[in-house]
């Protein structure tokens, strides 16, 4: 199975539980589609990757982003004008705001 991150307490909604960290660039600037680190997301229409693969000792690399049944959420923040990846805790209502 390799290695992950399991909340070991209960988590609240909209909780934030860690950011990923990583090496920002534009997606079209990112050629190694095989890294299994790599996360992909849109900002005001540009298409960035963070990637992770390089061994930080950071949680936020080893959180699964599952695009079927994911029981967190990634939000973008700007600060100073950089996207960070910020990972939510969600019960999955679509109306609440994370």
């Amino acid at each position: 199975l390799g290695r992950g991150v399991v909340a070991l307490e209960h988590i609240e909604t909209s909780t934030f539980v860690v950011e990923c960290h990583g090496i920002l660039s534009q997606r079209k600037h990112v050629e190694d589609i095989q890294n299994n680190y790599l996360f992909d997301f849109t900002r005001n229409g540009t298409c960035y990757c963070i990637d992770a693969s390089q061994e930080d000792g950071t949680l936020g690399r080893l959180v699964n982003d599952d695009h079927r049944n994911p029981n967190c959420k990634v939000r973008t923040i700007i600060v100073e004008g950089r996207p960070h990846l910020c990972i939510t805790y969600s019960y999955g209502d679509s109306s609440w705001p994370w």
